[in-house]
C-alpha cells in the first residue's frame, strides 16, 4: 500500500515537472516560417506636369487596386517568460521577420486636367494614358507579448500584441503619356515605420526544453510615398505614389528554453 502511494505520488510529480517544465522563468530563443500574405491597400498615384513649357496640367487623383502576394516568411526571435505562481505565464520576446517582396503593374488612365499659363481657372480635359509598376519589400523588428493560457499539461493558447518597427522599400516606375507627350521615370524609397501586431495561437511543450509553437499573426506596417520626377527636354511630369502595407502570417515555429 505505501509503495503504490509512493509510486502514485512520484507519477505525479513527473507529470507535474512535465506539464511545467517549458514554463519556468528563463530566457529562450525562437525560429519559425509560414505563408505570409504581403498586402499593399490606398495605392495611388497623383500629380502635375507641364508640356512645351506653356501648357500646365494637374492628374487627379487617382485610387489603384490592392495588391497581395503569398510570401514564405521565415523569422527569429529571442525572449524571457516570465511564470506566476497560478502558472499563467508572460512572454516577452524581441523578434525578426522577414516578409520578402510583392510586385504590379497596373494600367490606367487618370483624369487630367490642363490650362495655358497664366489661365489656372480656365481649365480643360486632356488625354492620358499611364502605367505604374510597382514593388514593395517588408522587414519588421518587433517587441512582443505573450499571454499563455494553459489548455492541460502539455498544450497551451495564447494571445499576442506586439509593438516595433517595419522597414518597408517602395519601388516605383511610371510610364505616362498626356496629351501626346510620352515620359517615363522611376524612384525607390527606403522607409520606417512605426508598427503594431496582434495574434493568438497554440504551444505544445514537448519536454522541458523544447515547445512547438503554431498560429496567426497580423501586422499593420505604415505606408511609404514615393515622389517620381521624370523629364524630356522642356517636357516635365512629377508624380506622387502611395501606398499602406499589411502583413498577415500562418506559421509554425519551435522555441528552445534555456
Amino acid at each position: 500500500m505505501i509503495k503504490n502511494k509512493l509510486l502514485t505520488g512520484c507519477l505525479l510529480a513527473l507529470a507535474s515537472a512535465h506539464a511545467f517544465s517549458a514554463s519556468q522563468p528563463g530566457f529562450y530563443m525562437s525560429a519559425k516560417a509560414g505563408a505570409g500574405l504581403l498586402k499593399t491597400t490606398d495605392n495611388s498615384l497623383q500629380g502635375s506636369g507641364m508640356t512645351a513649357g506653356a501648357l500646365s496640367y494637374n492628374i487627379e487623383k487617382e485610387n489603384l487596386k490592392n495588391i497581395t502576394d503569398t510570401v514564405f516568411s521565415p523569422g527569429i526571435a529571442v525572449g524571457y517568460q516570465f511564470t506566476g505562481d497560478t502558472y499563467q505565464p508572460v512572454r516577452v520576446e524581441l523578434a525578426y521577420q522577414h516578409y520578402g517582396k510583392q510586385d504590379d503593374n497596373m494600367s490606367f488612365s487618370p483624369s487630367v486636367s490642363g490650362y495655358w499659363h497664366n489661365q489656372k481657372n480656365n481649365r480643360f480635359p486632356l488625354p492620358s494614358e499611364s502605367s505604374l509598376y510597382m514593388k514593395t519589400k517588408a522587414d519588421t523588428l518587433m517587441v512582443n507579448i505573450y499571454y499563455d493560457i494553459p489548455v492541460n499539461n502539455d498544450i497551451s493558447a495564447y494571445l499576442m500584441a506586439g509593438a516595433g518597427a517595419a522597414f518597408i522599400r517602395n519601388d516605383v516606375s511610371w510610364d505616362t503619356n498626356v496629351a501626346g507627350q510620352a515620359l517615363s521615370a522611376g524612384a525607390s524609397k527606403n522607409v520606417t515605420n512605426l508598427a503594431w501586431s496582434a495574434g493568438a495561437g497554440i504551444s505544445w511543450n514537448i519536454n522541458e526544453n523544447i515547445s512547438l509553437d503554431t498560429g496567426y499573426t497580423y501586422t499593420d506596417a505604415g505606408s511609404a510615398e514615393n515622389r517620381i520626377v521624370a523629364r524630356n527636354g522642356i517636357n516635365t511630369a512629377t508624380g506622387y505614389t502611395n501606398t499602406d502595407v499589411k502583413l498577415h502570417l500562418l506559421y509554425a515555429g519551435i522555441r528552445y528554453h534555456f
